[in-house]
């Protein structure tokens, strides 16, 4: 007599039970090892819902706090916008040759989770702009980046053309014209023809367009057939007074550049924040669907269990 048999004869001795359900208890007894993995499983889907549903408090939290500075950012915005239109009009009334060589001042942030403000600005400078300086004959292109977050962006794209990046302007300081004019110093020491500044600039809280403005360098203002500055009476040496408006345009246009590049890094991260909140509670929604359907998994499987011990107890 094997085992098995002997098991089965103890079990009726002592329950008075048919052979046939001890057979059927002994070989469902196994089966309940799939709950212990549907209990794991539905333990790890608990803890991702109270993890999403807390990056959703703070994804929200974040979106608030960049509505409220959203305000504050306009209002510098409005202020400096009167300097931007004097460089443009300034640049308007100056005949732009062509340059043999190119400084791009890209304006990004310093820190992220604010969309696609740097990729957007990077990718139009590598993909639209420089091919069209390159095609109007310019021969040198650099890149002098302004904050951290561009910086990873124009390795991938254009890493020949990086010259350095000025960082940490946009800490815990709003933008000055003093870190402008760091910002520029840097920019003059590349000593080319033309400097463009490219920025984001800002339209509404969902829109924002990649902006350039073109500053000629001294040199290439004195080289000029009609000089801009021939209607005035200068007190010091054109020479000068053309090195000293240069420096002056470059640092007021990345000024008024970060100013509003600033007010559309706020906008973006409010609308990304508010996409992220979005995903996070759809997706709270879709793990708690699952997390219903394997709880009542598990409740029936225990249900059919019970029962089925009840009737075998009955027989």
């Amino acid at each position: 007599m094997c085992i098995r048999d002997r098991y089965q004869r103890r079990v009726r001795g002592v329950l008075r039970i048919p052979a046939m359900s001890v057979a059927a208890r002994v070989t469902r007894s196994p089966a309940l090892r799939p709950n212990v993995r549907s209990m794991a499983t539905l333990k790890a889907v608990e803890l991702r819902i109270k993890s999403t549903a807390n990056i959703a408090k703070i994804t929200k939290a974040m979106q608030m706090v960049a509505a409220a500075k959203l305000r504050g950012a306009e209002n510098r915005l409005k202020n400096s916008r009167p300097l931007m239109a004097m460089i443009e009009e300034f640049s308007s009334k100056v005949e732009s040759p062509a340059a043999a060589s190119v400084t791009y001042v890209p304006i990004n942030t310093d820190r992220g989770l604010c969309g696609g403000v740097n990729t957007n600005l990077i990718k139009d400078i590598a993909n639209n702009m420089i091919p069209a300086d390159e095609a109007a004959g310019t021969t040198s292109i650099n890149v002098v980046g302004v904050g951290e977050k561009g910086r990873s962006q124009i390795n991938r794209l254009i890493p020949n053309k990086l010259s350095q990046t000025v960082s940490g302007l946009f800490a815990q300081v709003l933008p000055n014209f003093g870190q402008a004019s760091v910002a520029a110093e840097a920019v003059l020491e590349t000593d080319a023809d033309k400097y463009s500044v490219v920025y984001q600039k800002f339209f509404s809280a969902v829109s924002q367009v990649p902006t350039r403005v073109d500053i000629l360098s001294a040199d290439s203002m004195i080289a000029l057939e009609k000089d801009p500055l021939m209607d005035y009476e200068c007190e010091k040496t054109r020479s000068e007074l053309v090195a000293n408006l240069t420096e002056f345009n470059l640092a007021t246009a990345i000024y008024a550049g970060m100013v509003d590049n600033q007010c559309s890094e706020i906008a973006s991260k409010m609308a990304a924040m508010d996409n992220a909140t979005r995903n996070c509670d759809s997706l709270v929604e879709k793990l708690q669907i699952q997390y219903n359907k394997a709880r009542q998994s598990i409740i029936t499987t225990e249900l059919i269990e019970i029962i089925s011990g009840a009737e075998a107890l009955k027989g």
